[in-house]
């Protein structure tokens, strides 16, 4: 369902772009733009690539780019909203039936726990602005997050230190409780999907931790929490399983798949999904 390989890669590049800014600011003078689109673009691309590959048309996939471009722009209840991902063919004759499929990314690799609050609340007015109107719509978190995170004074003195504990039970029992939403009549404040993609930066290359077993491990959560909460909102495959199979189930009639593998007519490709 993805490259986990692919995903590994695009870590290991951003830990070495960010560090390297870190210690030698003059020559990478952008460590702190971590969401700009030398950095979390990458993401943006990973995930792209995934959706294309698991039957998404390439033509209805648009990116937030530029902010001249409006393509990934949602008119939402009651604000407008760029999307980081947007699924759409507004330019494709046939049935409209407005955006069908949006993924946000976000990174915080420092100051976590600090910004908790606004981030949490953010994100759960972003899910509830476009399901308001578009209760259709299968959406999508992706949030990269470090085991530990990088400290915010040692920055400032180019010193690359990953010494900032916080509380991973408080995000994941949280960001759980944003997801999983199943159908247009469940709450318009969920996510169909969300991934908290925790990351140790500390290991070469950098260890995506997607089992909640290994949290227990470390005693970054307790046994009795693991068996409540599982690895669903950690996991990468379901995150995208979920999504695309919902993406599949609520548009198979209007034949927005790219059906690069199909042979047969119109009629039984659609029950292929």
């Amino acid at each position: 369902m993805y490259d986990r390989d692919e995903l590994g890669s695009i870590l290991e590049g951003i830990k070495a772009d960010f560090e390297s800014a870190i210690e030698d600011p003059d020559e990478n003078p952008s460590y702190s733009l971590i969401r700009s689109e030398k950095l979390i673009g990458r993401i943006h691309s990973y995930i792209i690539d995934q959706l294309v590959d698991n039957g998404v048309n390439p033509q209805y996939i648009h990116e937030d780019s530029h902010p001249s471009d409006t393509s990934a722009t949602v008119y939402g209840f009651p604000k407008t909203k760029s999307q980081d991902i947007l699924v759409h063919s507004y330019e494709e004759d046939g049935p409209v039936v407005g955006p069908r499929m949006a993924i946000n990314v976000r990174s915080q690799l420092s100051s976590i726990g600090k910004n908790f609050d606004t981030i949490f609340e953010r994100i759960y007015a972003e899910s509830l602005n476009l399901h308001n109107r578009f209760p259709y719509l299968p959406l999508g978190y992706f949030f990269l997050l470090p085991k530990r995170g990088y400290d915010s004074s040692a920055k400032q003195k180019n010193i690359v230190e990953r010494s900032e504990n916080f509380d991973i039970q408080k995000f994941i029992s949280s960001y759980s409780s944003l997801s999983g939403r199943e159908t247009p009549e469940d709450e318009k404040w969920k996510y169909e999907a969300m991934c908290l993609l925790i990351v140790d930066f500390e290991q070469s290359p950098p260890r995506i931790m997607d089992d909640i077993d290994e949290f227990v491990e470390q005693g970054l959560v307790t046994p009795e929490f693991a068996e409540i909460y599982g690895s669903n909102v950690i996991s990468v495959e379901n995150f995208f399983e979920k999504l695309l199979s919902d993406y599949k189930r609520r548009y198979s009639q209007i034949h927005d798949f790219d059906k690069k593998a199909d042979t047969d007519d119109s009629e039984s490709s659609i029950t292929d999904f």
